[in-house]
């Protein structure tokens, strides 16, 4: 795991000497991303500079130091190449040489033989990569197939820039962004930046599952995109290919290609761990990872101040297991102390709360180790996420009912104080016919606000946004929609849920939080439950393998009882609550109330009135608005952090 960043200048403005102090600084702002040592690299002639911060993980010899050098190839990488064994004893049997044990000449090897598209078809691994070919003049960047790792790039009058972080790019003397203020009003709705876009006009992602390609001329830099890897292509060819097997056999075969997925992720020379919350998923990764280890593996959780119930869940786990395992209960200030960090923590606004439990277990993992496993994605590829199950389960029954009607009856729940439902709670469970955990009335408005959505994508819009569509939040901007289209027919309602998580949320979301957080610590994170052998598997699964009832990940659920007794997993998900709510009107309320200020929120061009009306909702505990505001607070926070 490293940064990088890269430019190429053809205004010949710069010096060779200077070209390399920029590359320098642009890497020494990702330094966290790597702190075991940083280069630069320039070319002779041309405007082309690299930059580059190790996080030595493969081969941690100076010999695998970057920007690295294979004839007429110059690569800056960030990221694991899990299969380069397998890749370098194929190209070895094709004649070619290595001089380190690294995985990155693997790929330098690989592009040289085969060519960058079929050399990141065979790869598997999260990526993002600067590649100078010599030979004819151009700059590939390339990202892995599911937007693992990030990379982002800025082209304005004849120059160009890429760097694994906004903050790279912002050290550029050239660098004059203006805010896009469409991804600034999906952001306050959504609580992440919906990539390729960013929240600068001048900057873009590279896509996940692409390539670009730029041919460098004197004064022209020209690109050109290829897809290796599309998720709908590659869903609708597992489509195409049912599995056929039992639910038993079906359990044999995800056992299967999670455990080579795991073996694969575990290479490393350095020490390495997972994260155990005592989940589903997360105890299916450490399980799987305990099996192939000779000794016991590292695991880490954390709890909440107060209530350590997901801390001794995950104990139990790990006790069952024989797990190295380490658990630190957090009190409400440690948490507290976190939210100064998070606007630059995060580089582009973010909004998951999560975000903060995330910090605290890597800080935590990263006293012990500097690579560890996760159970991420494991919710979007086996259909874990309670909109799933409600896609398969109410929706059918509720998109029978006219969408007037529905849309009368969400307004008329919304129109009663949460507190009010709130007080229902004890008569209702007392009947017996109700399992209720807290919380009734903020439930109750979450769903009333998506009884109106007469589509599946309208329903994955209005559960995954904050804030109603209608309202102007940001000052002349028209609401944004961020869905792909509809994608390979023949869907049902989950697997299309499933399906835009995949693009959207996982993407945008998760894998955003778990790096920026994760990296903040100088620590690697990897994922088996995306590797495309378990993800191409997922999708030949009858939905019912997946979902069943009110219940998700059914096939996981079935591999993990091998190895831990279901009552050690089958129970609610507590997970380390954020009390959000209460924050904003107890321990944070004069940080929120300093940034939600008229004057403050018309300077950043926000909706001064339905921020301001929500604020009081709030506070007034009239309605539940912790999150939009939390959304809101994020961008004011990362516009701090830009002037600091």
């Amino acid at each position: 795991m490293c940064g990088i960043a890269g430019l190429v200048d053809t205004t010949g403005d710069s010096s060779r000497d200077r070209l390399g102090a920029i590359a320098g600084s642009m890497a020494t702002a990702l330094t966290h991303r790597g702190p075991d040592s940083g280069a630069s690299w320039v070319h002779d002639t041309l405007g082309i500079a690299f930059g580059h911060r190790r996080l030595a993980i493969i081969d941690l010899s100076p010999d695998g130091a970057q920007p690295m050098h294979r004839r007429a190839l110059t690569i800056t990488f960030n990221g694991e190449i899990y299969n380069y064994l397998e890749l370098r004893a194929q190209l070895e049997a094709e004649g070619a040489r290595f001089v380190t044990h690294s995985d990155t000449e693997v790929l330098l090897a690989s592009i040289e033989c085969w060519g960058v598209k079929l050399a990141l078809e065979r790869v598997v691994g999260m990526f993002a990569f600067g590649l100078w070919n010599q030979a004819d003049s151009t700059l590939t960047l390339g990202r892995d197939r599911f937007g693992e790792k990030p990379l982002y790039v800025c082209q304005m009058n004849g120059r160009l820039a890429f760097a694994s972080e906004l903050s790279a790019l912002r050290t550029l003397p050239w660098f004059k962004p203006t805010i896009s203020r469409a991804a600034l009003d999906g952001f306050l709705r959504r609580g992440c930046v919906s990539g390729p876009g960013t929240i600068f006009d001048e900057v873009r992602q590279i896509e996940p599952g692409t390539a670009t390609t730029y041919r460098v001329e004197t004064s022209i830099i020209n690109g050109a995109t290829i897809r290796y890897w599309s998720l709908d292509t590659e869903i609708e060819a597992a489509r195409a290919r049912p599995f056929s097997g039992s639910r038993s056999e079906a359990a044999d075969e995800l056992e299967r290609l999670l455990t080579i997925a795991v073996r694969r992720q575990a290479i490393a020379d350095v020490p390495l761990g997972c994260f155990l919350s005592g989940g589903i998923d997360s105890s299916t990764i450490s399980a799987l990872l305990q099996t192939v280890s000779s000794s016991p593996i590292k695991t880490f959780t954390i709890g909440s101040d107060g209530s350590s119930s997901e801390a001794d869940e995950a104990s139990a786990v790990a006790r069952h297991l024989g797990t190295d395992h380490t658990s630190l209960i957090v009190r409400g200030k440690d948490a507290l102390e976190v939210v100064p960090m998070l606007g630059s923590m995060y580089d582009e606004p973010f909004a998951d709360s999560s975000q903060i439990p995330t910090f605290l277990v890597a800080r935590l993992a990263r006293k012990h180790v500097t690579v560890a496993l996760s159970g991420d994605a494991g919710d979007e590829v086996f259909g874990g996420y309670n909109r799933h199950i409600a896609a398969a389960t109410t929706w059918p029954k509720l998109s029978r009912i006219p969408v007037p009607i529905r849309s009368a009856a969400g307004r008329a729940a919304i129109a009663i104080r949460p507190n009010w439902w709130d007080a229902l709670e004890a008569p209702l469970a007392k009947t017996g016919r109700w399992k209720l955990k807290g919380g009734l009335g903020n439930r109750v408005h979450k769903s009333a606000r998506v009884l109106g959505a007469p589509s599946i994508h309208a329903l994955h819009e209005a559960l995954t946004t904050q804030w109603p569509h209608d309202l102007e939040l940001v000052e002349g901007t028209q609401p944004t929609r961020f869905l792909k289209d509809d994608g390979p027919g023949g869907l049902t309602p989950a697997e299309s849920m499933m399906r835009l998580d995949t693009h959207h949320y996982l993407v945008d979301d998760i894998l955003t939080k778990v790096d920026r957080a994760a990296m903040a610590t100088s620590l690697e994170t990897r994922v088996p439950f995306l590797d495309p052998a378990v993800f191409r598997f997922a999708w030949t699964l009858p939905q019912s393998y997946r979902i069943g009832g009110s219940v998700g990940k059914l096939v996981v659920r079935d591999v993990l009882e091998r190895h831990v007794p279901r009552p050690l997993f089958e129970r609610p998900k507590s997970g380390f609550a954020i009390p959000l709510g209460d924050w904003l009107r107890g321990a944070l309320r004069p940080w929120a109330e300093e940034l939600l200020t008229t004057q403050r929120l018309a300077a950043s061009g926000l909706g001064v009135d339905p921020i301001r009306q929500a604020w009081n909702d709030h506070v007034s505990e009239r309605r539940n608005v912790e999150h939009g505001l939390w959304h809101v607070l994020m961008y004011l926070a990362w516009e701090d952090a830009q002037r600091a």
